[in-house]
């Protein structure tokens, strides 16, 4: 492959949605998203960080000082981002989910889940490099890590939050594109 600079992407500018699991999910790059997904507002300009990972296990031989077999055990991806916002969508979903109820007039009540509750969603990340326009489509995650939550008076309160994908399938993300450097 010959070095082509036209091809060099940043992640200039994106955005984070969610949506409970089963609603309508996108299936481009830039089709309107269901009414369902909910954008979480700013991310810290760190933006979004993708970190994909693998398990190898290496199977050795007796006669041989090298692996003779390797077999995969795990191939997973964790999408890290740090949402700059507090409302009714960020806390429950950075306290692996809960709800929020009004107990008097301009005075709301946020309840953490259960002991053992798992908060499944659908996760969207879009992120655009001038025209062209990416989405990592997660149809089964959660929140697996909150980092700490600094109350401070120099910086904003952030929820630093990293979200596993899980899943049963080959898809269990998929990346949708309208950048010509994946014509096939």
């Amino acid at each position: 492959m010959a070095i082509n600079t036209a091809e060099i992407r940043v992640g200039a500018s994106g955005s984070v949605h969610v949506a409970p699991l089963g609603s309508t999910v996108p299936t481009d790059s830039t089709t309107a998203l269901d009414a369902a997904f909910i954008d979480l507002g700013a991310i810290t300009e760190d933006g979004v960080v993708l970190s994909p990972s693998q398990t190898i296990e290496k199977i050795m031989a007796w006669q041989s000082g090298k692996a003779v077999r390797v077999v995969k055990t795990t191939d997973e991806l964790s999408v890290g981002f740090t949402l700059m916002q507090l409302n009714i969508d960020t806390v429950p979903l950075a306290f692996g989910g809960g709800t929020v109820s009004t107990p008097a007039l301009d005075e709301y009540k946020f309840v953490p889940p259960a002991a053992g509750t798992v908060d499944e969603r659908i996760f969207l990340v879009t992120w655009i490099d001038g025209t062209y326009t990416y989405r990592l489509l997660i149809p089964r995650g959660m929140v697996s890590e909150t980092g700490d939550i600094s109350l401070v008076k120099s910086d904003s309160i952030n929820l630093d939050l990293t979200v596993e994908v899980l899943g049963t399938t080959p898809d269990d993300f998929v990346i949708y594109t309208d950048d010509p450097a994946f014509a096939v």
